[in-house]
């Protein structure tokens, strides 16, 4: 059995007749698109668009059959596609179904991607013409039924976005009608040139009529008119706007860098404030004109913002710790040695000495991260003075560096200890934990036994440096002990002891771990 050929193969064989019987008889698609090529012309003609439009239009409609309308006729397609040059028009099936080996077009899935409608219907080498007519009008007729959808949203019976957007094309068509009707000529008549350049003649010529008739009459045109008027806007917008805002917002930044430096907390935070707006305004310029370079620029302003953010966090955390005076000599230290500062979720407060930085919760209070902050600096200042038994593992016993990193912690305690002290006298609310309680227990006993032994022995009664430096000594022994008996965590996650902690650091370091 033959195969029937295919409409591909049908357009070949038309194109191959003899000259003559082309000019006698003519075939029936061809008289067809000349019939609708004179009803649609004669109605345009005879509206009341302008003679410019109508010309423009006019060369639309002698494109549908693929003829050429002269040089000074432009498609609409070829300003308004432009993956047509390129191929990408079509789908797969589209570009495939002239040049595919051994297999009938007509039966290949349509190039009609955009719309979604399937394929084209295959009923036989005699019935093909008439199932075309049917299956084209009914496509003609859905669109149709759109564009009276798009018309209703126009009194409001859509949503508001729909409504917002059919009322801009009716603006789009009065403002600049031109373009406007030329944009909906082609979104309205693509289908149609996709069924001619199919091979379906007659599917393209029923198609025609409730199509047009939907873009003349209905929503449909409207909808593509309301996609025109947002990328005119869009195109109309200053293409400069992104990197401007994004400049700004770097400019904010570092007035609230220099204010935070300060602890000007309201200033940072007006700057800071300033700074996120214009960095929302270069995000929104960005998204209507994503060029490379407005991605970058508006890429480093967030990071810009970022730091600021941290650096506000900061300066609220070093404005309470300076309120005491062990917080102002961990300031100086923090100054001298200048140590990154991470805030971030979880994880506890510690010291690094690879990377020179310190790490801060944020699930804690802010008052509670500022005495955490003292205590970390003491880290620091252990390490660049060369007090830190940290590093040595290999040098020392597994007992003396245990001890030495038992001694450093309960520093850093005691200096906790000495600013919630400070900080309460100041009227802050600070929480009273078990270490202060050892340790001013151990300094009130301390002060006090140091007193009745002056007096015991007739001695001059101490003055407050005397019995400050004895109580002291006596507190940060207490919580060194505490230390010792293995009863003191870290602030990370682990259920070790300090004790446990240091002690396997050092098996791990030198080798000796199980």
């Amino acid at each position: 059995m033959l195969d029937r050929p295919g409409p591909a193969r049908r357009r070949r064989l038309l194109l191959s007749l003899p000259s003559g019987r082309d000019r006698g008889e003519g075939s029936v698609s061809h008289i067809a698109v000349i019939l609708l090529v004179a009803i649609v012309t004669g109605a345009l003609v005879t509206s009341v668009l302008p003679a410019q439009i109508t010309d423009r239009i006019g060369a639309a409609v002698c494109r549908v059959p693929g003829e050429d309308c002269g040089p000074d006729r432009t498609t609409a397609s070829q300003s308004d596609d432009p993956g047509a040059e390129r191929g990408e028009a079509e789908g797969p099936a589209g570009r495939g179904q002239a040049d595919a080996p051994g297999g009938d077009a007509a039966e290949t899935p349509a190039g009609d991607g955009e719309e979604g409608k399937g394929d084209y219907w295959s009923c036989g080498w005699f019935g093909q013409t008439a199932c075309d007519m049917v299956q084209g009008f009914g496509r003609g007729a859905k669109e149709a039924f759109d564009g009276a959808a798009g018309t209703a949203c126009l009194i409001h019976i859509c949503s508001h976005s729909g409504f917002k957007h059919s009322w801009g094309g009716v603006k789009q068509l009065f403002t600049d009608p031109g373009d406007s009707l030329k944009a909906m000529w082609d979104d309205s008549t693509k289908g149609i040139r996709e069924d001619w350049k199919n091979g379906h003649e007659a599917s393209a010529m029923t198609r025609t009529i409730p199509s047009v008739f939907g873009m003349i009459f209905g929503g449909k045109g409207l909808n593509k008119l309301g996609d025109l008027a947002k990328a005119r806007k869009a195109a109309k917008a200053d293409p400069h706007a992104a990197k401007t805002a994004s400049e700004s917002a770097k400019a904010a930044v570092r007035r609230a860098e220099d204010a935070a430096a300060k602890f000007d907390i309201k200033g940072a935070e007006a700057a800071l404030k300033e700074a996120e707006k214009h960095l929302r305004d270069a995000e929104k310029a960005t998204k209507r004109s994503p060029t490379n370079q407005n991605l970058y620029d508006t890429a480093v302003a967030r990071e810009r913002v970022a730091h600021a953010r941290t650096a506000l966090v900061d300066a609220r955390v070093r404005s309470i710790m300076v309120k005491t005076a062990v917080g102002r000599q961990a300031q100086k230290i923090l100054d001298r040695y200048k140590p990154n500062v991470v805030y971030r979720r979880g994880g506890g407060g510690f010291y690094t000495s690879s990377n020179n930085t310190i790490y801060i919760d944020t699930r804690w209070s802010q008052n509670r991260q500022a005495v955490v902050l003292i205590h970390e600096a003491s880290h620091v200042e252990f390490q660049h003075t060369g007090r830190t038994v940290n590093g040595r593992a290999r040098e020392l016993s597994r007992s003396d560096y245990v001890e030495g990193m038992l001694r450093e912690e309960a520093h850093g305690r005691v200096l906790e200890v000495e600013a919630n002290r400070e900080l309460r006298e100041q009227g802050l609310k600070i929480p009273r934990n078990t270490h202060e309680s050892i340790y001013e227990d151990a300094y009130e006993r301390a002060v006090k036994a140091a007193d009745q032994e002056s007096k015991d022995h007739g001695w001059p009664p101490m003055d407050q440096v005397e019995r400050s430096q004895i109580g002291k000594r006596a507190g940060t022994k207490a919580i060194l002990d505490e230390y010792r008996a293995g009863r003191v965590r870290p602030s990370i996650a682990t259920d070790q002891p300090y004790t446990e902690y240091y002690g396997a650091a050092w098996d791990r370091i030198n080798g000796t771990a199980p």
